[in-house]
């Protein structure tokens, strides 16, 4: 394991034509159009059902066809009821989700529908990949990942073991929603993930922010800032610049680099293309400790897996991780 997954760039409109800069894989992420690439690098449409439901409102899977009709692509999102306050996650949900995977793949015939399950305990997990294999699903996605491991609390852990047993269950292609940010993608490739996604690219412009290849994010905008990000160093800026040239980054000629960061869809490009063209992993602070527990944890059995599971979900993350092979960088 411990090799770097796909990125697939989340895209909210045609604001940005990303895709005339990067090759895909893109992630449609929003309805408010229907412009998006056919590629190249392929098309993943997310269901938006997550959204959907964090605002109080209901989809359900007619209206989720006729949308997807609207929209070719190789890889359509099913649509998934995410555990949260009031849905723990148990069988209820899975057989409901499983139920929107089974009539959405029995109509969708021009492309590839996705089944996502979520982050809970492995018995859980192995009932769904074993119903999702037989139904003929070729690829899974994982949700619900990205703020357990943010979280500082004993979620960190039972959420890396989750990922890990998804990845021993399943044989097949694993995606990881969510998860393409420059630090979690190493993460996730570390317990054998195949393709993330993220819209980081384009967020962290909006807020004035960059990605430094190696040094993660730093903040360029005109705004005096008080806390986030450090501020860009010129020699900082000057690495940038040498790495967008030998990369072959195609926007700066005659423009230079300031005149590109010094607006929002300069620097979403910029980002979207380090995303595209770099790849490192988290050398201090709590990311890389998680690094070295994903390691961990990538090497245990399912055995082991689920008593790690019980542990970590019960505040016991130490004596989770104690009994894991160490491994190497």
């Amino acid at each position: 394991m411990d090799g770097w997954p796909v990125i697939a760039l989340g895209v909210a409109d045609g604001g940005v034509p990303v895709w005339e800069v990067v090759d895909g894989p893109f992630m449609a992420n929003a309805w408010g159009t229907r412009r998006y690439p056919p590629g190249p690098g392929g098309l993943w449409v997310d269901s938006g059902g997550f959204q959907i439901l964090m605002r109080g409102l209901r989809l359900g899977v007619g209206e989720l066809l006729e949308r997807y009709r609207g929209v070719e692509a190789e890889y359509y999102l099913s649509l998934d009821v995410p555990p949260g306050p009031g849905r723990p996650c148990d069988r209820g949900l899975l057989e409901a989700n499983i139920s929107n995977y089974e009539e959405l793949r029995s109509r969708v015939e021009w492309g590839e529908v996705v089944p996502v399950v979520h982050v809970c305990e492995p018995g859980l997990l192995a009932e769904a990949v074993d119903s999702y294999r037989e139904l003929g699903a070729r690829v899974l996605a994982v949700g619900g990942s990205v703020p357990g491991l943010l979280n500082r609390g004993v979620k960190r852990v039972a959420t890396l073991v989750a990922l890990a047993a998804a990845r021993r269950l399943w044989r097949g292609p694993l995606h990881v929603l969510g998860a393409g940010s420059p630090v979690m993608s190493a993460i996730v490739g570390a317990l054998g993930a195949d393709s993330a996604d993220t819209t980081s690219w384009r967020s962290k412009a909006a807020y004035g922010k960059i990605i430094l290849p190696g040094a993660g994010e730093r903040y360029v905008g005109g705004r005096r800032i008080r806390y986030g990000p450090l501020y860009a160093k010129p020699r900082e800026l000057e690495a940038l610049q040498r790495f967008l040239e030998a990369t072959g980054f195609p926007l700066l000629d005659g423009r230079g680099l300031d005149g590109l960061l010094s607006t929002f869809q300069g620097r979403a490009l910029v980002n979207a293309w380090v995303l595209r063209h770099s790849r490192w992993r988290p050398r201090r602070g709590g990311f890389a400790w998680l690094y070295r527990a994903a390691q961990r944890v990538a090497a245990m059995s399912l055995d082991e897996l689920a008593q790690a599971y019980e542990l970590a979900s019960t505040g016991r993350w130490r004596e989770a991780l104690g009994s894991a092979p160490a491994t190497g960088d």
